[in-house]
């Protein structure tokens, strides 16, 4: 009887170091990658408001900024995580997709940044205008 429940124990303890030690940190990055993704997308939907100031469009900007750090920091941290065959191809494909992601909000920061620099603030109420003009 003893030995049954050691040998539950000793599975038991294999499962969580392999949860503690393997998943729980993959987990954590993953977690921090999407709460960064989140982030991004909140301050690019902040950004296409109408009465924006200076400061706040700044502010947003850091926002994906550091944004951008916190999702590098996970997928680097996620690099050194051991993986199964499988679990590399879905994770390859994640980096894929990252990437495209990536180049669209930072496509998304420069068309931003030269609507700033020719000094429209308001894209959308400019596009109104001249569809109103004809």
């Amino acid at each position: 009887m003893a030995l049954i429940g050691l040998s539950g124990n000793y599975r038991l303890k294999k499962n969580i170091d392999a949860f503690a030690y393997d998943s729980l940190p993959r987990i954590d990055n993953l977690w921090k990658i999407n709460k960064a993704k989140t982030k991004t997308h909140g301050s690019e939907k902040v950004l296409i408001a109408n009465a924006l100031t200076n400061d706040r469009r700044q502010k947003e900007l850091t926002t994906i900024q550091n944004a951008a750090k916190d999702i590098n920091e996970g997928f680097n941290a996620c690099e050194k995580l051991p993986r199964q065959p499988e679990q590399d191809i879905t994770y390859k494909k994640v980096l894929a997709d990252w990437e495209k992601w990536k180049a669209a909000s930072q496509e998304y920061v420069q068309i931003h940044e030269k609507y700033q620099r020719y000094g429209i603030l308001n894209p959308r109420k400019i596009q109104t205008e001249l569809l109103q003009q004809g």
